[in-house]
């Protein structure tokens, strides 16, 4: 799969193994994106993160896929100190709350270099989280503080 290496300015080849299929899209050639992939019912509306095969509110087979945009405000975080499998300590997980509505669990990066507070800014991203037995990178959608890559403010 192509993917764009924003550090080099370019594209270039990399194998490409999401931690799960289904979750996320990756930023396409004009730079849309990355979009979580939900489910939205289509009788009451309710939006489910991961995708269901029906609704979990009204339990309506009637629901459709959406992407969602990956921009929001940190809900609650936890900074860890103890390792877990393929997570070296400090790391930072917690929820972010999309402008959607909806509220999306997952890693957070980004944030070694300054402080996390509810409420922030967040974006979604897609970077390596780990790698399997064969030691191949799987990538993941993580959220990241909304600040550009020199420590400043977007």
């Amino acid at each position: 799969m192509l993917m764009r290496d924003s550090s080099l300015g370019k594209e270039k080849k990399r194998e490409f193994i999401p931690f799960r299929e289904g979750i996320f899209t990756l930023p396409d050639s004009k730079g849309r994106g990355p979009y979580l992939i939900a489910t939205r019912c289509s009788q009451c509306k309710q939006l489910f993160f991961p995708q269901t095969i029906l609704c979990l509110k009204c339990h309506s087979e009637a629901v459709e896929k959406v992407q969602l945009k990956g921009q929001g405000t940190l809900y609650s975080f936890t900074v860890c100190h103890m390792p877990a499998a393929g997570f070296e300590p400090p790391y930072a997980i917690g929820y972010v709350e999309l402008i959607s509505g909806i509220r999306v669990f997952g890693p957070i990066t980004g944030w070694e270099h300054r402080e996390l507070k509810i409420g922030m800014p967040m974006k979604m991203v897609v970077e390596p989280l780990k790698r399997d037995r064969e030691g191949r990178k799987l990538w993941s959608y993580a959220f990241r503080p909304l600040e550009d890559d020199k420590g400043g403010e977007a």
